[in-house]
């Protein structure tokens, strides 16, 4: 029950726009820590059955707090390069063969979690 109540909680970001818009605040800081996990369709079971990403991290903890009131999870699933893997330096789809996890900060900026200039 716990793993299928956090994969039903983790967000599906598609672009760097809805990523923004979700994570950020008026100005441009991470509202809360993130935790991004890149795959392509070739290992989304990887990352679904053995990883169960993003269990323990969303839903209820054990200690009766959200996950999300402290970090969101979040996915990208895609097939080649695009707009969001080209940003945090994420390989081609051909290349994939294990999932990539890129971790932020609460406060900080996207631009940061790279140590680049936004």
């Amino acid at each position: 029950f716990e793993v299928k109540q956090a994969q039903s909680r983790v967000i599906h970001i598609v672009s760097l726009d809805q990523l923004r818009t979700i994570m950020l605040d008026d100005n441009d800081r991470l509202e809360r820590h993130l935790l991004l996990c890149f795959f392509t369709p070739s290992i989304e079971s990887v990352v679904n059955d053995d990883i169960v990403f993003p269990y323990p991290f969303a839903g209820m903890s054990p200690q009766s707090i959200w996950w999300e009131d402290i970090l969101q999870t979040a996915s990208i699933r895609f097939y080649r390069s695009n707009e969001l893997t080209r940003y945090f330096n994420i390989g081609s789809g051909d290349e994939m063969t294990e999932p990539v996890f890129v971790f932020a900060k609460r406060g900080a900026m996207l631009g940061e979690i790279l140590d680049r200039e936004e």
